[in-house]
């Protein structure tokens, strides 16, 4: 029902009001009639009674019609306008209606090209010739392609909502798993960096039934909004490059034994002539003859370099420990270098905190990697640069500490590497265009060495670098040390 409009209420009270006084002047005209017959008065006339009645009726009839009209008018307008605004609203309503319509319409075609576009998306993930997981932001598997199920023999039902780290078993190549902090896809997911394995550094996955074999697996976090949602898994069965890579390995360290002992006697025999075991040289034969010498110790130190290349490969070398005091032995490998450091004016600096401790380590292995790195700092800055070695608790670099690390820097102000090859630094026979370019010697093996012996250790070592303005490399070591290893040969 209507609100009616505020007053019509009142009025009509007040018609029926007027109303009921009509009947007032013919009340009276009896109450008059009566008493005059009572005291003997002889009443009014009834003409006069009835012109009395006849106007007052007519002010009366007059009155309530003007009230009445008045609030008939007003309520005819309010009830109009009301019925403008209730049309109003029922075209407002409709219209609302039609573009609810015509939106739902939109979004069930935009669904169905959204379905035909995952459809799409699927065929082609599926397709890749390489297996794919992706993962949530807590790992959980969320989608796998028909390669990773032929490849580890389960069916994306058995696998999507669980785990990754529960439903693929990774496994070292001696057959243990590997721990759950170690894994690409949580290293992938803590850091926010894409997580990369090597064939030289490879894990092992192990399907559902058969037998264990080695992956390339490449993880990549996915961001939105600066925030890591997930990460995408790629892998493949790298079997044959393996195998074809431990063939190349067990060439060259053949093919180094082999020079080796040519090698040595060359060095004996050259070390002979030139202590004058066979008499007396001049000027010039003497020149020559340490010439050769130079030269054959550039050779040994190749040999030497990749025998220890396939050794870390083949997984063949040994682990010694004992106590190492890594400021002790950077000093010793300093002062190996102080004839250069001298001859090319350079400035050192060095920065050895004393809280570092004793670690348990290999101190040959730990050797390799201070000269590689110092000698490096030292041959490829300029002269009158600078070079700073520190060994401290907390690390230097852009990234945060480790709890019980110790960590090893070393910056130069040397030529740097050109940004288009700081990928490959760590490869193995690389050097960079403009170390080539100035003729430094270097074989490209020392890089890849460290960096094995480093993550052999347990540890990291990254870099940052700037062409004509220098190069640090960081390298972060766990104190509790490298673990025993038995082994054929030692690194040299």
């Amino acid at each position: 029902m209507e609100p009616q409009p505020k007053g019509i209420y009142t009025k009509i009270f007040f018609g029926h009001v007027l109303a009921m006084l009509m009947l007032v002047p013919i009340l009276l005209f009896y109450v008059f009639g009566v008493e005059s017959a009572q005291r003997g008065i002889s009443p009014p006339s009834f003409l006069s009674v009835t012109l009395i009645y006849i106007v007052t009726s007519s002010a009366i009839f007059y009155s309530i019609s003007r009230y009445i009209s008045e609030a008939i008018e007003k309520h005819s307008k309010t009830l109009a306008t009301k019925l403008s605004e209730e049309t109003k609203r029922n075209e407002e309503l409709e219209l609302a209606r039609t573009t609810m319509t015509e939106l739902v319409d939109d979004l069930q075609k935009k669904s169905i090209l959204g379905e035909k576009e995952q459809s799409k998306n699927e065929a082609i993930l599926s397709s890749i010739g390489d297996g794919l997981i992706a993962t949530d932001q807590d790992g959980n598997i969320l989608f796998m392609n028909t390669i990773a199920e032929d490849l580890l023999g389960y069916s994306s039902h058995e696998m999507i909502g669980k785990p990754v780290v529960e439903a693929v078993t990774v496994k070292k190549e001696d057959g243990k798993d590997i721990p759950v902090y170690e894994r690409p896809t949580v290293k992938a997911l803590a850091t926010g960096e894409r997580i990369k394995t090597s064939i030289a550094h490879c894990f092992y996955y192990q399907p559902k039934k058969g037998e264990m074999f080695p992956v390339s697996i490449t993880v990549t976090p996915y961001v939105l909004g600066k925030k890591i949602v997930g990460s995408v898994i790629v892998f493949r069965n790298i079997v044959q490059e393996k195998e074809i890579d431990q063939a190349k390995t067990e060439f060259v360290s053949l093919a180094s034994h082999q020079l080796r002992t040519p090698l040595t006697n060359i060095n004996w025999y050259v070390e002979m002539i030139l202590s004058g075991d066979t008499g007396k040289l001049t000027k010039l034969q003497k020149e020559y003859t340490e010439q050769i010498y130079e030269s054959n110790q550039h050779m040994n130190d190749l040999v030497n370099a990749l025998l220890n290349v396939s050794r870390i490969e083949l997984g063949t070398f040994s682990v010694e420990l004992s106590d190492v005091d890594l400021p002790k032995l950077s000093k010793s490998v300093i002062s190996e270098l102080t004839a250069k450091i001298k001859e090319k004016k350079l400035k050192l600096k060095t920065h050895f905190e004393k809280e570092v401790p004793i670690m348990q380590a290999d101190s040959n292995l730990l050797r390799i990697v201070f000269q590689n790195l110092t000698s490096n700092a030292v041959k490829y800055t300029p002269e009158k640069g600078s070079v700073d070695i520190s060994v401290t608790m907390k690390p230097l670099g852009k990234k945060k500490a480790k709890k019980n690390h110790v960590y090893i820097t070393f910056k130069d102000t040397g030529y740097g590497i050109p940004k288009k090859e700081q990928s490959k630094i760590f490869s193995k026979l690389f050097r960079a265009d403009n170390a080539k370019s100035m003729d430094v010697e270097g074989n490209g093996l020392g890089l890849y060495i460290v960096k094995s012996i480093v993550e052999n250790s347990g540890g990291t070592i990254y870099f940052e670098s700037e062409e004509n303005k220098g190069t640090t490399f960081f390298i972060a070591l766990p104190l509790d040390g490298m673990k025993p290893k038995e082994g054929t040969r030692k690194l040299k």
